[in-house]
């Protein structure tokens, strides 16, 4: 099924107009997630992109409510972290190694060390950083 920005507009004015009476000054702010759309949208995704060795994930750093995690974790998308923080609160949101691909603009010796020995993916953006890793595994190697 496919639904048109016209339907989510809709859909958000609706929703919206239906929950303005809880606003009041004691509570300013409401925080709405329609996981129906949020749920098309996914399909409309899959639907665009179907190749199997394509792994649909969802930013933590725009995302970074558990339960919300949680939800697209249940329908097959994956994560992308930038930092350990967001590392961890994706592994508490139920992320296993292979649904997680690390993309930080710099990576501690610690983190990466971290992320080779749990087997996750993750993003080099620069020759420093690939060269850290090359160290490792060359140190990995050596020990085993």
């Amino acid at each position: 099924m496919t639904i048109s920005g016209p339907q989510i507009a809709t859909q958000r004015s609706t929703s919206v107009e239906e929950l303005v009476p809880l606003l009041t000054d004691a509570r300013p702010v409401l925080g709405v997630m329609n996981f129906n759309i949020i749920d098309q949208l996914i399909e409309q995704l899959r639907e665009a992109y179907p190749a199997e060795w394509i792994m649909h994930a969802v930013a933590v750093n725009s995302m970074g409510l558990p339960g919300v995690l949680e939800h697209f974790r249940a329908r097959g998308l994956g994560a992308v972290t930038a930092s350990a923080s967001e590392l961890d609160i994706a592994k508490h949101a139920g992320f296993m190694a292979h649904e997680l691909v690390h993309s930080a603009a710099v990576n501690t010796w610690s983190i990466l060390r971290q992320l080779m020995e749990t087997g996750l993916s993750l993003i080099v953006d620069n020759f420093a950083e690939l060269n850290r890793i090359d160290e490792l595994v060359e140190q990995t190697e050596h020990v085993q």
